[in-house]
């Protein structure tokens, strides 16, 4: 994939369709060589990971490595988790998701979402959502990653499906 786009993005052209999402959500998630102990086999997975696109082909990539390799560990667990994350932005249109302890932070790519798909994904919000600058916030504070994780795959959900 690398080798086809080169020629374009020495041209200066980018396709917009293949834009991907920047997580700042704190862990991230991996496939570890104790798991996984052929390198060749883990990029596979990671290249078949950030192309799917739906969440039928991402339980599929986890039964496939349940199947051969055993239960999945934490990281493949949080890898899996973010993919759909990911994918979810790029369905709502979030160049960038930030997550910490006091807050949640969307940047949106091009265009910001009506205020009634905000009023009616907000009505499932421990907080309302503010506008500061460019940037949506969710001010709701959370304790672990895995919460953080929870509020940002709610907000980008409900926005995907507005």
């Amino acid at each position: 994939r690398l080798l086809e786009r080169a020629p374009a993005a020495a041209r200066g052209e980018s396709r917009d369709d293949e834009w991907m999402p920047e997580l700042n959500v704190g862990p991230t998630g991996r496939i570890p060589a104790e798991y996984v102990p052929e390198p060749d086999i883990r990029i596979e997975f990671y290249g078949r990971l950030a192309r799917s696109r739906t969440d039928d082909e991402e339980a599929r990539l986890a039964d496939e490595f349940a199947d051969r390799f055993g239960d999945l560990p934490p990281e493949v667990v949080l890898l899996l988790a973010l993919a759909r994350l990911r994918r979810l932005c790029r369905a709502a249109g979030v160049a960038r998701l930030d997550t910490g302890p006091q807050a949640l932070a969307l940047t949106f790519k091009d265009q910001r979402p009506s205020p009634e798909d905000l009023e009616r994904v907000a009505a499932d919000l421990p907080a309302p959502l503010a506008w500061r600058q460019e940037r949506l916030i969710l001010p709701h504070p959370t304790r672990t990653d895995a919460e953080r994780l929870a509020l940002a795959e709610a907000v980008v959900a409900g926005l995907a499906a507005a």
